[in-house]
């Protein structure tokens, strides 16, 4: 038999000169919250927007439909504390557009994207048309709108997430 050899910190030792590790003893309980990054994850979706029952709605068919992990938030200052909270990246925000008058779907979605770059974004209203300042690379979707379009339109944005 070979002698076998590891390189720790850049020196060459020979692997049976170390005692056995027991992982229970170097590492704490695994915590599936904790780390959740490492594992082949469901996507995380920040979902905002200021009527209750739509937001409920939404929520219910995204995790029935896509199996997403979906965080609700009523107003911006909410949305903003949870992805501050969050250890991990957002893979998609779905917004309202008219959250209230100190702050819109569109200055939301900015503010989260700075700070999560990768996010996709998806902008929802009843205006029927996008917001003029809207960047080309979001989403949109006049309410009221089927479920199978909400569904598609989720399932293409958090496909094209990082991974």
């Amino acid at each position: 038999m070979h002698d076998q050899f590891i390189v720790v910190n850049g020196e060459t030792v020979e692997a049976r000169s170390f005692p056995p590790v027991y992982i229970h003893e170097t590492f704490p309980a695994f915590n599936f919250n904790t780390h959740r990054e490492a594992l082949i994850r469901q996507p995380l979706i920040i979902l905002v927007d200021d009527e209750p029952g739509i937001r409920r709605f939404i929520c219910a068919a995204l995790k029935h439909a896509t199996g997403a992990e979906v965080i609700e938030a009523a107003d911006p200052g909410s949305a903003l504390e949870v992805t501050r909270r969050l250890e991990i990246p957002i893979d998609l925000l779905i917004s309202d557009v008219n959250l209230s008058a100190d702050q819109t779907g569109v200055d939301l979605a900015r503010e989260i994207c700075r700070s999560n770059c990768s996010a996709k974004v998806l902008l929802i209203s009843g205006t029927g048309v996008p917001p003029h300042d809207m960047p080309a690379n979001w989403s949109f979707l006049a309410k009221p709108f089927a479920i199978s379009a909400l569904i598609e339109c989720v399932t293409r944005l958090c496909a094209q997430r990082s991974t």
